[in-house]
Order: structure tokens, then C-alpha cells, then sequence
């Protein structure tokens, strides 16, 4: 009660004296009073504002960690390693009968074919029922350049496939051409259009929507034409290298039509480690057909390697959708034996030669 008069009082006497100021003319005291009190208030509004905002950001932050104790703060750290150091597992146990653990075993080495009919057992219409199922492979590398600090980052090609399967892509090819013999060839093999000098210069023009086609190849015989459209084209300009510039146009189509397409995954993590995951054929066509089309596969992505003297395929592995098993293959018959190693010895044999040459020689 007591309380309530002196707050009371106070606020009359408050008012008394801002009525006094108004008027007498006074009101300077008046109107800093009011400012004062005003930016008080906004201030302690922008305070809670920023504690709200505060609050959500470390809300949102906050990864789900399961059940916490109460008073006690939760700290979870995460220490991530590389898939280089895992790829290797000489050190565990090997297994000694048909069930083992992976966790404490070696993961076991498969032939191809062996790899291959283990696939079409658990595919058997008996299980999952798609014998037609794709055979993919997935290939571990080791994406370091010369520099420690360099690294492969960017890797997509088209491999030839000897033995073509339907890929269920839809590719758009155009040909550059100026024979009407090559013209029809390129439309027999898959060609979605082909033309010459008339198609650059409708392309010259903005008449013809050539960037809504997959993969460009020409003939040789219409290049210096070309030219005339090379900034336009850009990247899907042809190339001998890139593979979309030669003779015969039937096999320039076919291979853009039915080849496999593979792209580099690197680790979001580790640099230095990547992945490739591409299709190769079906469980239904025949072993060596398969067979054929991983040889061309795998040669493909190892003549992309960095000049190192090092192992850039670490593993590959074969696997079927929608089953989950994975086989790890053996690479010795599909990889050449480290060329750079083999180099190096015979320089060595050379100089000796050399040398034992002079000895006689003295």
C-alpha cells in the first residue's frame, strides 16, 4: 500500500512538472524526456528481436543427436576419414568358410564371370525376378595430380561400346556433312538430323535450334565451314580428340548413339578420392559380350590417369540393381602393369649396357 502512494505520487508530481514546462515555454526538458524515453523503449525492443533471431539460428544449427540429459550439453564430433585408408583391408582375416563378417574380414576377390553368374542367381525369376537387370561398375580413384595440392576434378568421356544395349537415354544426334551419301548414312545410323553448308548458315542466322541437340559430329570434308560457326558451337564444336570428327559417319552416329557415358564423382570431403558409376550391359546378354564392354570401359577411364607413378583404379566392383551385392573384381587381366615402373627399368638396363660397353672397351 505503501508503495502504491509513493508511485502514485510520483507520477502526479511527473505530470505537474511537464504542464509547468508546456506552459511557461519551457518545454525543452519536456521534449528530451520524451526522446529519452523513446529510444529506452526501442532499444529493449531490438534487444528482444535479436535474442528471438539468436535463438532460432542455434535452433536450426542444432543437429539431432538423440536423447540429452538434462545439464548437460551435448557435443558430438564427428571425425571423418578418408575411403583411401579403407579401401585397403590386407590386414583383416581372410574368411575360411562361406559366412563371415565384413567388419573383421577381407572383402574377397571375384573373377568376372564368377561375379557375373552370382549376379544372375539373385536375379533368377525365382528371387527377384529380373534377369534383364543392369550390370553396373563401380570404379574407386585416386584423384591426385603431380602436386600434392592438385587433384582430378573434372572427368566425363563416351566410350565406344562394342557390344551396344538400350540404354533407355534419349540422345539427339546432328551431323555436319556435305555428300548426300554420308547424309543418308548418318540418318540410317540414328541420326536425328543431317545437313551441310545450308544448316550453318540457317544456324548463322538464328533459324535453327542446334542447341537443343545431345552431341554434334561432322565430316572432315565440311571443317573449314565449320569455322565459321566455332564461337557458336563452343564445347560441342568437333574434334579429333573429343572423338566427334572423322570419315565414316554411320560408326560417328553409332557411337554417340550407343556409347556409354561416364562422369567422375569426387568425395565432397577428401580431394583426393572419387568414383565412377556406369552401366555396361545386362545380365542377359553373353558373358563375353560383357566382358568386351568393361575392357573398353575400364582402358577408357585409365587412359585418363594423371602422370604420377601411382595407382589411380584402386577397385572396382560390380554390382546389379535392385540387388545389393557387391563383388569386388580382380583387375590384373584389364590393367597393364604400371608402364612408368617398366620404363624406368629399362633406362637402368640401358646405362649398364652402357657402361659395361666402356669397360670392354678399355
Amino acid at each position: 500500500m505503501y508503495q502504491t502512494v509513493i508511485m502514485s505520487a510520483g507520477w502526479l508530481m511527473n505530470s505537474f512538472r511537464s504542464t509547468y514546462n508546456h506552459i511557461s515555454g519551457c518545454n525543452v526538458n519536456c521534449l528530451f524526456m520524451q526522446t529519452r524515453e523513446y529510444a529506452a523503449r526501442r532499444g529493449t525492443r531490438d534487444k528482444r528481436e535479436a535474442l528471438k533471431k539468436s535463438r532460432k539460428k542455434a535452433i536450426q544449427n542444432v543437429q539431432k543427436v538423440g536423447y540429452i540429459p538434462s545439464g548437460k550439453e551435448a557435443k558430438k564430433k564427428v571425425i571423418l576419414q578418408s575411403p583411401l585408408t579403407l579401401i585397403d583391408d590386407s590386414w583383416k582375416k581372410k574368411p575360411v568358410d562361406n559366412v563371415w563378417i565384413l567388419k573383421y574380414h577381407r572383402k574377397p576377390f571375384y573373377a568376372f564371370k564368377e561375379a557375373i553368374e552370382c549376379h544372375r542367381e539373385t536375379n533368377h525369376p525365382t528371387m527377384y525376378n529380373r534377369p534383364d537387370a543392369y550390370v553396373n561398375a563401380i570404379f574407386a580413384l585416386n584423384l591426385q595430380r603431380e602436386k600434392k595440392t592438385k587433384f582430378l576434378e573434372k572427368l566425363t568421356n563416351l566410350v565406344e561400346t562394342p557390344h551396344p544395349f538400350d540404354q533407355q537415354t534419349n540422345r539427339t544426334i546432328l551431323a555436319f556433312c556435305k555428300k548426300t551419301s554420308d547424309i543418308e548414312d548418318a540418318m540410317a545410323a540414328g541420326a536425328n538430323h543431317a545437313g551441310g553448308v545450308e544448316i550453318i548458315r540457317q544456324i548463322q542466322n538464328g533459324s535453327f535450334a542446334y542447341k537443343e541437340y545431345s552431341y554434334i559430329v561432322a565430316h572432315v570434308d565440311i571443317l573449314p565451314d565449320l569455322l565459321l560457326i566455332r564461337g557458336l558451337l563452343k564445347l560441342k564444336f568437333p574434334h579429333v580428340k573429343i572423338g566427334n570428327l572423322g570419315t565414316d559417319m554411320g560408326n560417328l552416329v553409332k557411337k554417340f548413339k550407343q556409347g556409354m557415358v561416364y562422369k567422375l564423382q569426387p568425395n565432397p570431403h577428401f580431394k583426393e578420392f572419387g568414383t565412377i558409376d556406369c552401366a555396361f550391359g545386362t545380365l542377359n546378354m553373353d558373358i563375353e559380350h560383357l566382358k568386351a564392354n568393361f575392357d573398353a570401359l575400364i582402358k577408357n577411364i585409365y587412359s585418363a590417369r594423371p602422370k604420377r607413378d601411382a595407382q589411380f583404379i584402386l577397385s572396382a566392383e560390380i554390382t546389379s540393381p535392385p540387388s545389393t551385392e557387391i563383388f569386388k573384381l580382380q583387375l590384373d587381366e584389364f590393367l597393364p602393369k604400371q608402364p612408368v615402373k617398366q620404363e624406368a627399368e629399362e633406362e637402368e638396363e640401358g646405362k649398364e649396357n652402357i657402361e659395361d660397353a666402356v669397360i670392354a672397351s678399355q
